[in-house]
């Protein structure tokens, strides 16, 4: 499937489900979706966008200079470009160019740097979907098995999220007073972990009255476990190769 014409029917939808939010809303989107027939569509659609280019892209934003400038393409659209040297996702090395593509013209340069960042937490989700949760490890190819494992994988990703910040607090409140170079948050596989181990087994069979007590044991075991806050990491972590045995989520029983 292509991804482009995914993001076309997607935000098509978007607006004929939800009118009233169209104009409330910036679709932020990275360097593989921009080109002039989203650019014309969005525009066509009153979408206000903000687009990640890559380095080799259109002629007209390729030869944009440095800075906030507007140029016209061929078939007669006006974007902004804002070309600026800086790091976006977290663990790159070096400061590059980064390009952005926008029909926003009020929103300040430092603004529009703010708002693309907000993409990052779509990243971060996917990582935890594709390598913590392994979304895409099916356990069957029927449509019916293919959404009972997507929907799975996204209540515990929802779940986890609450587990986490909840433990997190835990933690944060149990190094009060200590020096640390870092912040300290709970480790996030360590909650995937108990939640495979116990927490389905809780919520189908425990009684309603002691449920709440067997969450807070799921959360008080993963706190136990622990990982420092790193902002701005300098240098990328290696991550083990993919082997089959998935060492992550190995279970405690």
């Amino acid at each position: 499937m292509n991804e482009r014409t995914e993001s076309i029917e997607h935000v098509e939808k978007f607006c004929t489900e939800f009118p009233y939010l169209v104009d409330k809303s910036i679709i932020i989107q990275d360097a593989g979706y921009p080109s002039k027939d989203i650019f014309a569509r969005y525009q066509a659609l009153g979408v206000k966008f903000i687009f990640k280019c890559p380095s080799a892209h259109l002629t007209e934003i390729n030869n944009a200079p440095m800075g906030n400038t507007i140029v016209e393409l061929d078939n007669g659209q006006k974007l902004r470009i804002i070309k600026y040297k800086g790091r976006i996702e977290k663990g790159e090395k070096k400061k590059d160019t980064i390009t952005l593509v926008t029909n926003l013209f009020d929103f300040s340069v430092d603004d529009m740097k703010i708002l693309y960042k907000k993409r990052w937490g779509v990243e971060t989700l996917y990582n935890k979907l594709k390598n913590k949760l392994k979304i895409e490890e099916l356990s069957g190819k029927t449509k019916n098995s293919i959404y009972q494992d997507f929907w799975a994988s996204i209540c515990l990703a929802n779940i986890t999220q609450t587990f986490e910040k909840e433990g997190t607090k835990i933690v944060q409140e149990q190094r009060k007073g200590k020096f640390n170079k870092h912040e300290y948050k709970v480790r996030e596989t360590a909650i995937v972990i108990e939640m495979r181990n116990k927490f389905i087994f809780y919520s189908l069979f425990a009684p309603s009255r002691v449920k709440k007590d067997l969450i807070r044991d799921v959360i008080m075991d993963a706190v136990r476990s622990t990982t420092p806050i790193r902002p701005n990491r300098e240098y990328e972590r290696n991550f083990k190769p993919n082997y089959k045995a998935k060492h992550n989520l190995k279970s405690h029983l």
